[in-house]
């Protein structure tokens, strides 16, 4: 699980598998941006849960407002002037699928 706040993370050919976050987390299963700046390329997302406790069920609420939950990944968008922003070319599957996003900087939940 990697978490982003401000900084920079590239992702390139990794496969991340079955990250699991644990009740109350309410983000994404195997990473969190808020205000960094994320790039995912060439890589294989498969079997990630967001919080979820340890027998799968929701946690019915979410951390400090964040109202998104994605799997794989969430990426808040931020607020004021540094919104972060996030890239994902389409060699990058999420759960065989694909979902390509250029330069988000709104919220993103996959």
């Amino acid at each position: 699980v990697a978490a982003v706040k401000g900084g920079e993370l590239a992702v390139r050919g990794c496969v991340v598998e079955f990250s699991r976050t644990g009740p109350g987390a309410g983000r994404g299963g195997a990473i969190v941006n808020y205000r960094g700046d994320v790039r995912i390329s060439r890589s294989t997302f498969r079997g990630n849960v967001a919080a979820k406790g340890v027998n799968g069920s929701a946690t019915g609420g979410t951390d400090g407002g964040v109202v998104g939950v994605g799997d794989h990944l969430y990426h808040h968008g931020g607020t004021n002037n540094d919104p972060g922003s996030l890239w994902i070319d389409y060699d990058t599957t999420f759960d065989g699928k694909v979902h390509a996003v250029n330069q988000a900087s709104s919220d993103q939940s996959i």
